[in-house]
């Protein structure tokens, strides 16, 4: 099997006062496909000669932007990387559109993190459990803060994800108790899919 490559590249914007987007590009069988992203940044936050994104200091108004941009651009790359090396270890034979699909699927709404976690927000505020809705949607605002509102399946989530959510957790100075708290409750988002499943599409379209 052809081996499978990933470059992050930028698309500068032609007005240097607005953001230029950030692209991922899959190579394979000497073709090339691209998936846009949401990433955007200034001209000069880009390192041509690195192909990666320029830290400024820490006490810049982009810092944290850009640092958690720059995270999640390197999580995304290394999931890829994972998914690539698998589909080399199978032999499987397929063309370049057909190894794109699998290695950047459409996430369908109802099976997306975002949109799960929300439905537990809305069942249990049906059912009268305020402050437990509250901590769940304590929970997704805050994870949905890390990705930057990019939405997620569950099977994107690993425990080095986790790792990564709980550093910039901390980088954002939560207390502990806060930080493990946020922590907690993604965790046990993730435990209860399989028992929700059968019934989480009727919540969903409620």
């Amino acid at each position: 099997m052809n081996r499978i490559s990933f470059k992050l590249k930028f698309r500068p914007s032609v007005n240097p006062n607005k953001e230029g987007s950030l692209f991922i590009q899959m190579i394979y069988q000497r073709k090339v496909r691209r998936i846009k992203t949401d990433y955007l940044i200034f001209n000069n936050e880009w390192d041509d000669n690195t192909d990666s994104v320029i830290l400024p200091s820490s006490v810049s108004p982009r810092y944290t932007h850009l640092n958690y941009l720059k995270t999640n651009i390197e999580w995304e790359m290394l999931r890829l990387k994972k998914a690539a090396a698998e589909l080399e270890k199978s032999n499987m034979q397929c063309n370049v559109d057909e190894m794109f699909c699998m290695l950047f699927p459409t996430i369908p709404n109802g099976l997306s993190v975002f949109a799960f976690i929300h439905s537990l927000v809305q069942h249990k505020r049906k059912l009268g459990k305020i402050r437990s809705s509250e901590t769940y949607q304590a929970t997704l605002n805050s994870f949905m803060i890390f990705r930057e509102g990019r939405d997620m399946s569950f099977e994107m989530i690993d425990s080095e994800l986790m790792e990564l959510y709980e550093a910039a957790l901390r980088s954002r100075g939560l207390l502990r108790n806060t930080t493990s708290f946020y922590m907690r409750i993604l965790r046990t988002v993730y435990k209860i899919l399989p028992v929700f499943a059968t019934s989480y599409f009727s919540i969903v379209c409620e």
